[in-house]
């Protein structure tokens, strides 16, 4: 599924467009109706091609070849006609749409409470931390993790493991567009986190407080 090769920022920006046009011409409920990521990631993709294609000739008044419209446009032709391998960009975007689909696993929720709890030493210090900088905070506590997890197993990150999962996430954080589902959920967790820990420290009561010690 993902990329074997780290992208290019040219890429990454594409997939990201695309994304984010497909994200912009269907609606929640559009996408809530796909019962499997690959099917969602189909439709994202051809609509955000579409979206990109539209704002070039818009901002252009036509499709210049070699721009990102004639690009994307280049993309959904080769995805509608199950061309393999997938462009990088298309690529990109399916491994992406996965990521966001599997931010509901419970596995990976739990995975994510050790990752904070061994990266950043716990709750208290997590939410310190987040506070000034979550996405710092996300890094500094996959990176402490997997390193802990590592060595816990003499060194070597067996695939498949606790160790290579979070590995994978340290290794995609940015750009946002290849981040791993754990690294989505250990920053959505340090975000709410550093947030209560903001109200806190101004006085004010933190809305869902408990969760802090629940970690």
């Amino acid at each position: 599924m993902a990329p074997r090769s780290q992208p290019d920022a040219h890429t990454c920006d594409l997939a990201a467009r695309i994304l984010a046009g497909g994200k912009a011409r269907m609606t929640p409920h559009d996408m809530a109706s796909y019962t499997d990521p690959d099917s969602l990631a189909d439709a994202l993709i051809e609509a955000g091609c579409k979206e990109v294609e539209r704002a070039d000739v818009a901002a252009h008044g036509r499709l210049a070849r070699g721009s990102a419209g004639s690009e994307a446009q280049s993309v959904m032709e080769r995805v509608a006609a199950g061309q393999q391998p997938e462009p990088r960009v298309a690529q990109l975007v399916r491994q992406r749409v996965h990521a966001e689909w599997m931010t509901e696993d419970p596995r990976l929720d739990r995975l994510a409470d050790q990752v904070i709890e061994l990266g950043l030493g716990g709750a208290e210090q997590a939410a310190a931390a987040a506070a000034v900088d979550p996405e710092a905070a996300a890094k500094q506590a996959l990176d402490g993790a997997r390193r802990q997890l590592a060595a816990a197993e003499g060194n070597h990150i067996a695939p498949g493991g606790d160790a290579a999962e979070v590995d994978a996430a340290f290794d995609t954080f940015d750009p946002p567009i290849r981040r791993h589902a754990l690294a989505d959920i250990v920053l959505a967790k340090l975000s709410q986190l550093g947030g209560q820990h903001k109200l806190g420290a101004a006085g004010l009561p933190a809305a869902g407080a408990g969760l802090a010690t629940e970690l």
